[in-house]
């Protein structure tokens, strides 16, 4: 498996979400799941980084009309606590794209990639790029809140495939960057 984005799987996560927002109650669907993740992970990350509340509040919008606002508390807490705790843990900061980014940056496909194998139970995968993405020897609160969020996902209907989890060894060979400067 390789973490290049495969054009066809992750459209333009920036024009999927406003598209989204911007259609009526009778005419959307909601964003890929894959997109759904991403894009909540890139959201709830710059709003953490920066303190704006802007980006959480677009994140719970998306969130509330892709699953309801009952069923969006629940999984946007989850998302929250994920997120904590990839911060608190020591390791390098995510690296997240902008809002307007056409596409998702190696580490939100690596948190996409933690959603799946949550998810599809490949475990090993999921600490992997847990590691990967803060690189910290100190995942294992990070781990558990991703499950969490996964399972959270589940429940509401929201699925990753198995092919979504990418090989984490291949993070450090993308565009020949070392781990500390992709982005």
């Amino acid at each position: 498996m390789s973490i290049k984005p495969d054009p066809s799987t992750l459209r333009p996560a920036c024009a999927e979400i406003d598209a989204f927002l911007r259609t009526g109650p009778d005419a959307w669907s909601a964003p890929t799941p894959a997109v759904l993740v991403g894009y909540g992970f890139r959201s709830w990350m710059r709003g953490a980084a920066y303190g704006t509340i802007g980006d959480w509040e677009r994140c719970w919008n998306v969130y509330a009309r892709a699953l309801g606002p009952a069923r969006a508390r629940g999984t946007v807490s989850e998302l929250a606590c994920w997120v904590r705790a990839l911060r608190a843990s020591g390791g390098r900061a995510p690296r997240v794209m902008g809002d307007d980014a056409a596409a998702f940056s190696t580490d939100e496909q690596l948190a996409i990639s933690i959603v799946a194998a949550g998810q599809n139970d490949v475990c090993p995968a999921m600490r992997a790029c847990t590691y990967a993405l803060i690189e910290s020897s100190s995942i294992d609160a990070s781990v558990d809140a991703g499950m969490a969020f996964a399972h959270k996902l589940q429940k509401d209907g929201v699925l990753l495939p198995s092919a979504a989890v990418v090989n984490a060894i291949d993070v450090s060979s993308i565009s020949g960057m070392s781990a500390g400067s992709r982005h």
